[in-house]
């Protein structure tokens, strides 16, 4: 049970907690999302522009987009981030906490090499959402932010930037053809 309180399986917030560690997750996803939708912004002025999802009926584009931002991804964020917080509790174990957090992130950019956008990107997001995690220690919104900001990554980069491929091969093909 030990174990299951440590990786946030089992919250152990009360009411006030989890109302404080609801509102740091929605201005940690509102933030992240705008910043990787401007800062995406300037890199492609040709990205899709927010105000025509309120504007105009849904088309598939923002139907994928809604469905992943809120359903798929963050129930694969939540898995994901199960993977890492088990890495981070041993290492907090032996290490000090944010030596723990460097390295559970860099251990997570790793898992998204050889893509070295996506690799910087979940790096810094890692640690920011380990930061939430020692704070409110409940993993079920560590998905939620996974979620919400690697839709946001996943939708808003240049494809030439981010793609979904996982291999060396296929980022070869990919850039080769460009």
């Amino acid at each position: 049970m030990n174990f299951l309180n440590s990786i946030g399986i089992i919250p152990t917030l009360n009411f006030a907690q989890t109302i404080e560690a609801i509102v740091f997750m929605l201005l940690i996803c509102i933030i992240g999302f705008f910043a990787i939708y401007f800062i995406n912004k300037k890199i492609n002025k040709n990205l899709y522009v927010l105000k025509k999802i309120f504007d105009e009926d849904f088309t598939s584009w923002e139907k994928s987009f809604l469905k992943r931002f809120f359903v798929q991804y963050p129930l694969w964020g939540f898995v994901q981030q199960l993977a890492i917080v088990i890495i981070f509790y041993f290492l907090r174990k032996v290490l000090n906490i944010n030596i723990a957090i460097i390295i559970s992130s860099f251990i997570f950019a790793a898992f998204h090499y050889p893509n070295l956008f996506l690799c910087l990107a979940t790096f810094g997001i890692e640690q920011v959402l380990l930061y939430y995690f020692t704070q409110y220690n409940v993993l079920y919104f560590l998905g939620i932010m996974h979620g919400i900001l690697g839709t946001s990554l996943m939708y808003f980069s240049p494809r030439i930037i981010f793609t979904n491929f996982a291999v060396w091969k296929k980022y070869e093909e990919l850039y080769k053809k460009k």
